[in-house]
């Protein structure tokens, strides 16, 4: 069961050196750039399966950044 962060089944990693933040839900994703600085992983059916925000520093908030942190 999920928790209320809805996170559980996902892999979650924010980097504060690199700035960038990622979340990978269970899938092989195919990558594909959806805006400078935003990577969507999508699955055989074009669902999101993955985000990687590359200047999450500048556009996650501290707490969001902390919950990512929380558990790799």
């Amino acid at each position: 069961m999920a928790g209320q962060d809805g996170l559980n089944d996902a892999h979650r990693k924010f980097d504060p050196a690199a700035g960038a933040a990622y979340i990978r839900f269970p899938g092989e994703p195919e990558n594909e750039e959806a805006s400078e600085g935003l990577v969507l992983g999508l699955d055989e059916r074009g669902k999101i399966v993955g985000m990687e925000s590359l200047e999450a520093s500048k556009h996650v908030a501290p707490e969001i950044r902390r919950k990512l942190s929380e558990r790799t």
